[in-house]
């Protein structure tokens, strides 16, 4: 009789974890986007009568982090200070209230204050993910849990049939296209690009013959 003990339960993969999520939400996501675009509300009639359905549609991914992230999360970066060597202690941020000094830096300068309402909430993640830990969080060090726009090239046909789309174009941020008026106002019309951050894509259906 052979005898062996039970085996070590393999702890889970972080990234895979998360991007697993995030990539059912964000379809999810997707799917709700592109039936308001078409009727206005999921399960409603068309807003124009016998308007064609999208069939396609433009997945917009950040190329990087906007100025408007990176400079505030840059400088609350510059204010941690982490523990010495071999102290088993976490470190903290040289100031007694990092919310409130951030809110004041972005308050203090002119290209951060019309983004406040985006900075602070960005802000607290970060200093609330800083609880604990001993180094800057992938937040602070700019690093994604994974690849984002490899996610979304790599699963391209499963895209497309999850979105009932038989067309779909990964487009960053920074594709010259977007430089363009012209080819921007087709592809965006709405300008939703310009609110696309890191792990927050976005999608703009469109009908192609």
């Amino acid at each position: 009789m052979t005898r062996a003990t039970w085996p070590a339960p393999t702890p889970p993969n972080p990234p895979p974890l998360h991007a697993d999520s995030y990539f059912s939400s964000k379809l999810h996501e997707f799917r709700l986007s592109i039936a308001k675009a078409t009727t206005g509300k999921p399960g409603k009639t068309p807003k124009v009568p016998n308007a064609p359905k999208a069939n396609g549609a433009y997945i917009f991914v950040a190329h990087d982090w906007p100025e408007w992230q990176k400079k505030p999360l840059a400088h609350l970066a510059s204010l941690w200070i982490p523990p010495p060597s071999g102290d088993a202690s976490e470190g903290s941020f040289s100031v007694p209230d990092p919310v409130g000094y951030m809110k004041d830096f972005a308050l203090g300068d002119a290209s951060l204050k019309p983004f406040l309402k985006k900075i602070m909430p960005l802000c607290a993640l970060a200093i609330t993910e800083m609880k604990g830990k001993r180094e800057l969080s992938n937040l602070l060090a700019f690093k994604a849990p994974f690849d984002e726009v490899a996610l979304w090239h790599d699963n391209l046909e499963y895209v497309k049939k999850s979105l009932d789309l038989t067309h779909v174009q990964v487009v960053l941020t920074n594709d010259p296209r977007l430089s363009d008026a012209a080819s921007a106002l087709a592809m965006d019309p709405q300008g939703r690009v310009k609110n696309v951050v890191p792990m927050e894509p976005d999608v703009v259906p469109f009908t192609q013959e």
